[in-house]
Order: structure tokens, then C-alpha cells, then sequence
């Protein structure tokens, strides 16, 4: 094999193991992660300064104006997220959610 074909197969293989290093670190460190972000959600704040807080931390953003939604970290496939209630356009309470 050359040296600039190994060269780049080795950087290749370099790339692909830090892809799911990354992917697998998303998903180890997202309970603590979303934990912390789920509690920093204060009761009162409006369903806009919500779905803006949703977009800043990597969240989807609120579908409903009352009762329950689900704001869920994209990056780990909605698995981990926040159970958010709302009682017309303002939150109640937030709780860390983890669909299984």
C-alpha cells in the first residue's frame, strides 16, 4: 500500500472513531445534561421565551399552548427531553422526561 493511501485510510478511520465518540458521549452525558437544562426552566416564563430557550440548547421546539408538551434534545433522537406544562401561553413546571 502507498503512503499517501494509508495516510488517508488512517485519517479515515480517525474521522469515524471521533463520529461516534461524539455520538456515544451525546447519549452517555444527555441525562445529566438535560437534567440541569430541564430545571432551569422557571414557572412563568412565556411559551416564546420558551421555544427561544428550546432553540438555544439543541431542543425542539413546544407544540401545545396548554396542558403537556415534550421538548426533546435532537441530538439524541428525542429519547431525552423536558415534560413541560403549560396553562395557556405561560409554563407551570418543567420535569426531566426519558422515553424508553
Amino acid at each position: 500500500m502507498s503512503a499517501p493511501r494509508q495516510i488517508v485510510g488512517n485519517a479515515i478511520g480517525f474521522l469515524l472513531l471521533v463520529a461516534v465518540a461524539y455520538y456515544f458521549y451525546g447519549f452517555f452525558s444527555a441525562e445529566r445534561r438535560l437534567r440541569d437544562t430541564c430545571a432551569s426552566i422557571q414557572p412563568g416564563t412565556s411559551l416564546t421565551d420558551l421555544a427561544a430557550f428550546a432553540r438555544d440548547k439543541g431542543l425542539t421546539e413546544p407544540h401545545a399552548v396548554s396542558g403537556y408538551t415534550y421538548i426533546v434534545e435532537t441530538r439524541t433522537f428525542g429519547r431525552y427531553g423536558c415534560r413541560v406544562k403549560l396553562g395557556g401561553d405561560r409554563v407551570i413546571d418543567s420535569t426531566y422526561s426519558f422515553r424508553d
